[in-house]
């Protein structure tokens, strides 16, 4: 990994770095969010639309997707949340859009409910879990060509173009408390809503092998209007672009992008590890001095929430935190009066130079 990412490093960097404004469109700027965009607003639109096409009318409400973007074909730099990488469409593929489905939804009301039975005659659909313990084997089979990095490098692309927030998560940052849902009468419950239950589709896990509990708490995904044109049914919503950006490294909202920046020389934020090593900087909801407590539970910040989920992914993302400071010590050197923004910018393109050629050269084809 450290040979490739040299030899990309020089194959852009002993050439002339030129931006066209032919091409302007396809790189990165970043936009703020706007409160039309927020999830609570789109769970308030899309309930008015689902009620009113029960009702045999339109819903009433403005729909987030008809604000006009304004797109500018000469902008030097792309969107950061993806919105005008089409002219003709701005919003597709952008953050935050409605899933594409690949077959038609299949609601028990035809609207919104999960479906709980296939044929009505033969009564409830059996539980996911069961379902997964029969259909799934528990073997695995170890590759005598590939690394475990094929499969970090594949979860750190998936954080990149996908992520479906669960209802009751504002921007996908935390999941909701999935407890609440298995004890709809304890004390942490009271303070939550009817709608907030609502979302709850528990699954049931009745003398299960590997659980004590008896219940799975399972929240639905966040909601989201529809598209214009599309029918007034649930959508499910994609919280992050759906192209390969590098989005899970720098984020898609202004909020996001900005809390990872030093503002300083074009640099991201970062920690020092013991060795004085450039890592990810922490979160900054991380307990106090949880770095010096070996059991406490610490995570670490960058474009995607998800960065901590194992060791192994935030070892990419630490890997593309040092090249973007390493790139924009590069850019420094040959370009001194480049601002603060020029600097972060060009980096955050090369970023995706780089990422795009180690999946398209290296990972799809394995």
């Amino acid at each position: 990994m450290h040979s490739l990412f040299s030899y990309i490093t020089k194959s852009y960097f002993y050439k002339p770095f030129l931006i066209s404004r032919r091409h302007s469109i396809h790189l990165a700027v970043n936009t703020a969010d706007t409160p039309e965009f927020r999830l609570s607003n789109f769970a308030r639109v899309a309930r008015g639309q689902m009620a009113a096409a029960r009702a045999g009318a339109r819903g009433i409400l403005p729909n987030p997707f008809t604000i006009d973007q304004n797109c500018d074909p000469n902008a030097e730099f792309r969107r950061i949340n993806g919105t005008c990488n089409n002219l003709q469409q701005p919003f597709r593929g952008a953050a935050k859009i409605p899933l594409e489905r690949l077959q038609n939804n299949t609601y028990e009301d035809g609207v919104e409910s999960p479906t709980r039975t296939f044929f009505r005659s033969a009564g409830d659909l059996p539980s996911a879990r069961m379902v997964s313990l029969v259909v799934h084997e528990t073997t695995s089979n170890l590759s005598n060509r590939n690394s475990h990095l094929l499969m970090n490098f594949g979860q750190f692309t998936d954080h990149d173009v996908t992520l479906s927030p669960e209802a009751n998560a504002e921007g996908g940052e935390e999941e909701s408390p999935k407890e609440i849902c298995c004890e709809p009468n304890s004390a942490r419950a009271r303070a939550f809503s009817t709608v907030e239950f609502s979302e709850c589709f528990n699954i049931p896990t009745p003398n299960d092998p590997f659980l004590n509990d008896s219940c799975m708490p399972f929240i639905r995904s966040a909601i989201s209007p529809r598209l214009p044109g599309a029918p007034e049914v649930r959508f499910q919503l994609n919280d992050l672009t759906a192209f390969v950006d590098a989005s899970q490294v720098y984020g898609v909202t202004l909020n996001r992008a900005n809390s990872l920046r030093e503002f300083r020389g074009g640099l991201l934020r970062i920690s020092r590890g013991l060795n004085n090593e450039e890592r990810l900087p922490p979160r900054r909801d991380n307990p106090p001095d949880c770095f010096t407590i070996s059991n406490m539970e610490c995570r670490f910040a960058a474009g995607d929430s998800r960065t901590s989920e194992q060791a192994g992914l935030t070892s990419v993302h630490t890997l593309f935190l040092r090249e973007h400071n390493k790139i924009v010590r590069e850019l420094v050197k040959l370009n001194p009066t480049w601002s603060d923004e020029r600097l972060y910018q060009v980096s955050l393109l090369h970023s995706t130079f780089l990422q795009i050629y180690c999946l398209y050269m290296h990972v799809l084809i394995v």
